[in-house]
């Protein structure tokens, strides 16, 4: 793995960047992978070098973390390889043993975070194999090291409910039913003998596509997963009645987007979500 520091900017006022957001106490990591690019460990032998790499890199930058954002082309599951609980594909098993090896290497204040497409999580209930589910087996294998995981509400077909419905992205029943598919567990494939248990609320936030969505739906959407009042029009019925309301809150690609906008979803999502936790 490689970083550079982006174009125009100084390395030493980017590191400087870096530990002034540490200072005021917030977390910096750097995301390995994204759309549209290919990486894979499916050769054992480049484990120790991903492992090196990646080390290096989160050493000099003063990085608090990772996050994993290895989509579709770079994890698929081998045909026979049926059990989250105990993959085989190579690439999957050797990914799951490095973020072990990084987490004991830099110790428990470590952070790594998944961010898997709509067809690599949710997708994995109405069917497992191939891009379908592909990191099932990997937040299941490192759920109690993993910081917190969200899944791209974005850049996804449409997927089925718990109620066994078929939800349309970007639609507020779209977000709390694939948000609640991780927090309510559920049964991988359909298959009532593989159940993917529930991730603690504090685990779990929602993906979000600035050029994608409104702050009305983010903010509808949030409201209806965190404390399980529905906007008009929502046909999804959560499971849990009074909503989730340790929910760790939103990601959104991307700030810089957010931004040039006059900072429209900060501006709106933001206050709304800490509301949560000031009245707890």
């Amino acid at each position: 793995m490689q970083f550079h520091t982006p174009a125009g900017l100084d390395t030493a006022q980017f590191k400087d960047d870096i530990a002034y957001l540490k200072s005021q106490g917030k977390k910096v990591m750097i995301s390995l992978g994204g759309g549209g690019e290919h990486f894979t460990l499916a050769d054992p032998n480049r484990v120790p070098n991903y492992v090196s790499s990646v080390t290096r890199i989160v050493t000099e930058y003063g990085f608090d973390g990772i996050d994993i954002d290895f989509e579709s082309p770079s994890l698929s599951i081998d045909p026979g390889d049926t059990d989250f609980r105990h993959p085989t594909t190579p690439s999957i098993v050797n990914l799951i043993s490095a973020l072990r090896q990084l987490h004991d290497h830099f110790g428990p204040s470590f952070m790594i975070s998944l961010v898997p497409e709509g067809t690599q999580i949710p997708s994995g209930y109405p069917s497992y194999g191939g891009q379908f589910g592909s990191y099932l087996a990997i937040t299941y294998a490192i759920r109690d090291i993993l910081s917190f995981i969200d899944v791209q509400d974005y850049n996804t077909p449409p997927l089925e409910g718990l109620d066994g419905e078929i939800y349309q992205p970007g639609t507020v029943d779209y977000h709390a039913a694939m948000t609640e598919l991780l927090l309510h567990g559920f049964n991988v494939g359909g298959d009532s003998k593989q159940f993917f248990p529930p991730m603690p609320p504090d685990k779990v936030a929602v993906g979000f596509l600035t050029g994608d969505t409104t702050p009305a739906i983010v903010s509808q959407a949030m409201d209806y997963i965190v404390t399980g009042k529905a906007s008009a029009g929502v046909k999804y019925k959560l499971r849990r009645p009074g909503g989730y309301p340790g929910m760790i809150g939103a990601m959104f690609w991307n700030i810089d987007d957010d931004r040039r906008n006059n900072y429209r979803f900060s501006n709106v999502v933001g206050p709304q979500l800490h509301s949560y936790h000031a009245t707890k």
